[in-house]
């Protein structure tokens, strides 16, 4: 009786993780084609870790900011946001200056798939691990 138990306990185990292995399919194809606004910042001051989590949690607590990438070596920071969502040079030098950073550009990228910018990071890092 044990064995049957656990063969079936076992079969619905197996099946529960089919299922979610599904959705987890389906889902990120949505997000990939989902089009976005990105925005390429460079500031100075930026050298360690804590910097980079420090303007990530700032501009993750904006309305929109779906992916912030902070690379240390070149000073830049990478805002990925709803299609919609625009910076303001003000807003920036108030946000950079209040961290304790210094504000230097703004470049904006309109109308990239989240899978677009995905693509270009992956390539960004080859290009500089090389």
């Amino acid at each position: 009786m044990n064995k049957m138990k656990n063969k079936v306990i076992g079969l619905l185990a197996f099946l529960f993780m089919n299922a979610l292995n599904i959705t987890w399919a389906v889902e990120p194809t949505a997000v990939n084609t989902e089009v976005v606004s990105t925005f390429e910042i460079r500031a100075d001051g930026l050298a360690c870790p804590y910097c980079a989590y420090g303007i990530e949690k700032k501009f993750m607590a904006i309305k929109g900011v779906k992916y912030v990438d902070v690379n240390l070596e070149q000073g830049k920071v990478l805002v990925t946001g709803d299609v919609h969502l625009n910076f303001e040079e003000q807003q920036l030098k108030t946000l950079f200056n209040d961290a304790g950073f210094t504000y230097r550009t703004m470049n904006r990228t309109m109308n990239h798939t989240m899978k677009e910018v995905a693509n270009e990071k992956l390539t960004n890092e080859k290009t500089s691990n090389e």
